[in-house]
């Protein structure tokens, strides 16, 4: 496999520069690729619940340290991705825990559910805390 070279602050500045949806939905837009959560997608998602149960997808966060987290967690990735994703109109969702909703999925029998996050809205801010919660 040819040995892949990291991109320059250039190359990065650009997919920000061109590859973004800010402004995509108007000037005053605040919500960005939320606009494709439309009436009808909405209404596709909830037609997925069958059982009702819920699952959380959220973990603790482990940032004092002590006996059992030598070390607290901290947050490496470089800004450059989350720029770049969040640039995409990705929503980003770090460090979800999966292993409960694997189970329930098999407990359930299914692997579709409905994804409810709801992030706080802070004006001004670049990020949240959420509960991401799969509803079957």
């Amino acid at each position: 496999m040819p040995e892949r070279l990291l991109p320059t602050e250039q190359e990065v500045r650009s997919w920000l520069r061109e590859r973004r949806n800010w402004g995509r939905w108007g000037k005053d837009d605040q919500v960005g690729a939320l606009n494709l959560v439309t009436p009808a997608r909405r209404a596709a998602a909830a037609r997925l619940v069958r059982s009702g149960r819920s699952v959380s997808l959220s973990r603790p966060f482990p940032k004092e340290p002590g006996p059992n987290n030598a070390l607290p967690a901290q947050h490496y990735i470089p800004w450059a991705v989350h720029a770049v994703l969040f640039a995409y109109g990705v929503a980003l969702l770090d460090n979800a825990l999966l292993e409960p909703l694997a189970t329930a999925c098999v407990e359930e029998g299914r692997d579709e559910f409905m994804l409810v996050i709801a992030p706080l809205r802070v004006v001004g801010g670049t990020g949240s805390p959420a509960n991401p919660l799969a509803v079957f």
